[in-house]
């Protein structure tokens, strides 16, 4: 879907074309709006049967690809299909992202057919991301778009609070600094770094502040919470005004 992005949306200068999102409501990741010579069409993974789907704006499906046992590349072949039958032209579609993904091992093996239980997991947890990130908006004021980054796979967001001052908080996946799929929350500065000293002690997460620096908190820690969103508005709550503070 970030090649879809990347070659028929224009180009901005986050790469924020090539993202995705989650849509809880109509269960399915989105792509971003594509124009044809036909009207808008938009690339969706239906998440029930992990299927992509061209559809229109009318949500018409032009072309349904499935992906079990299929590899990547046969996937674009077939996707290719329905993009000139939309009349665009899929020159650059299947070239490399410009852009480093970790080589995951799985990517050059067919996708594997997967469980209705993992599934449900993953749109659990990142439909939980879409409402976290929803009440931390409210709470600075703020709007920024929630999206998925192919980069790293995370659901997150960043607010600019002044020309030189933003912070990024979102769900990024398992990686060998936590160990497991965690809520993170940072600041970034363009002038200056920013010191990490007095932070507020977390009932829940920890700091970290080799190498990257920031707020982080586990789902091992959330999993066995009824309402993991208190504790996640508590984690944002205790880290935010700290980060205000650096501003």
């Amino acid at each position: 879907m970030a090649k879809a992005g990347r070659t028929f949306v224009p180009t901005r200068a986050d790469d924020s074309h090539t993202n995705i999102t989650f849509n809880k409501e109509k269960d399915r990741i989105e792509g971003r709006w594509i124009d044809t010579p036909n009207g808008k069409v938009m690339l969706v993974l239906r998440m029930i049967d992990v299927c992509y789907l061209w559809i229109d704006e009318k949500g018409e499906t032009i072309q349904t690809v499935s992906t079990a046992k299929k590899h990547i590349r046969e996937i674009e072949e077939q996707l290719i299909i329905g993009i000139e039958k939309m009349g665009l032209n899929s020159e650059g579609f299947m070239d490399t992202l410009h852009f480093e993904i970790p080589e995951y091992s799985f990517m050059k093996q067919p996708v594997q057919l997967l469980s209705m239980h993992a599934i449900n997991e993953w749109k659990k947890w990142r439909g939980i991301a879409n409402e976290a990130c929803e009440l931390l908006l409210h709470d600075l004021n703020k709007e920024s778009e929630i999206r998925i980054w192919p980069h790293h796979f995370d659901t997150g967001i960043f607010v600019e609070i002044s020309e030189d001052y933003g912070v990024g908080f979102g769900l990024a996946i398992k990686d060998e600094m936590v160990g497991a799929p965690y809520f993170y929350a940072s600041c970034y500065l363009s002038k200056r770094h920013a010191v990490y000293e007095n932070m507020p002690d977390l009932n829940k997460g920890r700091w970290i502040v080799d190498g990257w620096m920031g707020a982080v908190l586990s789902l091992q820690d959330l999993k066995n919470e009824s309402d993991p969103i208190v504790l996640i508005k508590e984690f944002t709550d205790n880290t935010m005004p700290w980060y205000m503070g650096q501003s």
